[in-house]
């Protein structure tokens, strides 16, 4: 990253923390800037608004909820609280996608596709363990739901999807994913980088234990 100009004022929940633990601090700065982009992406819910104004409530409901628990764990990461932290962005995400798909027509619905950037915001958090975990909980769920619709247990739908929905809901998600993506990439290019350097350092101590030598 390049330094910012000693001007440049940035609030201190917006500053990645840092640690005496250099891979806490690393993990803690994947987990905030994820949270920070978290909160970028939802901002293009609210094109929801202006396309479906009838579902003005619901829509602003769901980028509130979601920005609040992203301060929440902005807040929680800083402290050091890596694992609660992601644990409630998950938890939280999971409740806010079933309660939209719940009421929404089931999987007929368009968020049910948003289980997919949840299975993939779990695994980079917390590994293939917890991708995996998270998506079985998801299919389950998308189970349950389809069970609940054949029993005549699921509520009349509050939203008539359109395609203009459909096409936001996909732009949604692409952002979602490239953004996330970039994310995981750069985190990959770090790693490897700092393993080449420690790679490079320990040939130039052996070099220099053989010439010694």
């Amino acid at each position: 990253m390049y330094p910012l100009p000693s001007n440049v004022h940035i609030p201190p929940l917006l500053r990645p923390p840092v640690f005496a633990d250099p891979v806490k601090t690393q993990k803690a700065l994947l987990l905030h800037t994820m949270l920070l982009l978290t909160m970028s992406v939802m901002l293009v819910y609210l094109i929801l608004i202006l396309v479906q104004p009838l579902y003005i409530a619901r829509w602003i409901f769901v980028v509130l909820v979601i920005e609040v628990i992203c301060v929440v764990n902005l807040i929680l990461t800083r402290r050091g609280h890596l694992l609660a932290a992601s644990l409630t962005m998950l938890v939280t995400c999971y409740i806010v996608i079933t309660g939209l798909v719940w009421t929404a027509g089931g999987v007929q619905a368009t968020a049910i596709y948003t289980y997919l950037v949840l299975v993939f915001f779990a695994g980079f958090l917390l590994g293939a363990k917890g991708g995996g975990i998270t998506g079985l909980i998801c299919i389950l769920t998308a189970i349950g739901v389809v069970a609940a619709e054949s029993a005549g247990l699921l509520p009349p739908s509050q939203i008539v999807h359109t395609s203009t929905e459909r096409l936001v809901n996909f732009i949604y998600m692409i952002t979602c994913m490239i953004a996330f993506l970039s994310l995981t990439m750069t985190s990959i290019q770090a790693a490897l980088k700092e393993a080449h350097s420690e790679l490079e350092k320990r040939r130039q101590a052996e070099a220099a234990g053989t010439t010694g030598g």
